[in-house]
């Protein structure tokens, strides 16, 4: 058994005495709410007020892959992440004139579980930065053109991903929150053409004073939306996800452009040490009680 399922295991073991039986319920899929949630409203270029409201999710799909250090060839720990497909419908209001149309998009939720015995050295930060190639790029800090790939952030100083948190409502697994969180429910409004749009996550360790990114692993998720006209019904086709894996060169291509200056590389966080996982386990007298909730869902299945 790898150390991803040894480690998800003795999680299991420890929280369900702490949470009972909640914590091994599932929503929709792990991380996502299981209930239609409103976005805020925002304005966009044209002068319109959108509010938008999600109403059904597609089937789940999930990624739960081992994370390696791609310099040592040493596992660190997990990636576990929901991703659906999601209807639902946008208010579009200027001054006067209201238009209620049907949209959709693609939904994922989830994150990194730390496993290893270190922690970040003093100034290094894990965290997610993503890139997005859209066929409309909608509103994004760099201006970036329609079909161009751009980092998805609110800054021009830190590439990090503006959401890491899991969303309000979301169902947590026995092993509890993740290490580092994440959360996107991106979505198209129709217009006369298919649009696709295609982010590509990566797990990193920045350093901000250093102005140095290591790019631990990456994976694409997304969605692609058909529809006319307004008044259309709204078809949203899965893209991805895929497994976590090495990123790519668009990836960091992307990254360098727009963040001249910084370091961009394949690597890992300098560590320093801290408390084995294990260790602290080791009292509990698990040894054999280590049939991880993984095959259990595939046992049932």
């Amino acid at each position: 058994m790898g150390s991803k399922h040894l480690f998800k295991a003795l999680a299991v073991l420890t929280l369900m005495g702490l949470l009972g039986d909640r914590a091994l319920a599932d929503n929709v899929g792990e991380f996502l709410p299981g209930t239609p949630v409103g976005f805020a409203s925002h304005t966009a270029r044209n002068g319109y007020t959108y509010t938008t409201t999600l109403t059904n999710y597609g089937t789940p799909a999930e990624v739960d892959d081992t994370v390696t250090c791609p310099t040592t060839g040493k596992t660190i720990g997990y990636v576990d992440f929901t991703y659906a497909t999601w209807t639902g419908n946008t208010t579009a209001t200027k001054g006067l004139s209201t238009t209620t149309f049907n949209t959709g998009g693609a939904a994922l939720a989830g994150g990194f579980y730390k496993t290893v015995g270190c922690q970040p050295a003093a100034g290094w930060q894990l965290g997610w930065v993503q890139v997005v190639t859209a066929t409309i790029a909608g509103r994004n800090i760099w201006g970036a053109a329609d079909g161009s790939s751009f980092t998805d952030t609110l800054s021009k100083t830190d590439p990090d991903y503006p959401h890491q948190s899991l969303p309000a409502g979301s169902a947590l697994p026995p092993e509890g929150a993740p290490t580092v969180g994440f959360q996107d429910f991106p979505n198209r409004y129709p217009i006369a053409t298919t649009q696709t749009w295609n982010p590509e996550l990566a797990l990193v360790c920045k350093n901000v004073s250093a102005k140095t990114v290591d790019v631990i692993g990456a994976f694409d998720w997304g969605f692609s939306m058909n529809a006319s006209n307004m008044a259309d019904t709204v078809t949203v086709t899965a893209s991805g996800p895929t497994a976590f894996g090495d990123a790519s060169s668009n990836f960091f291509s992307t990254l360098e452009s727009q963040y001249a200056g910084w370091t961009i590389q394949t690597g890992c966080c300098p560590c320093v040490p801290e408390p084995s996982t294990f260790v602290l386990l080791s009292g509990l007298g698990v040894a054999g009680l280590i049939a991880g909730r993984r095959q259990q869902k595939r046992a049932a299945a």
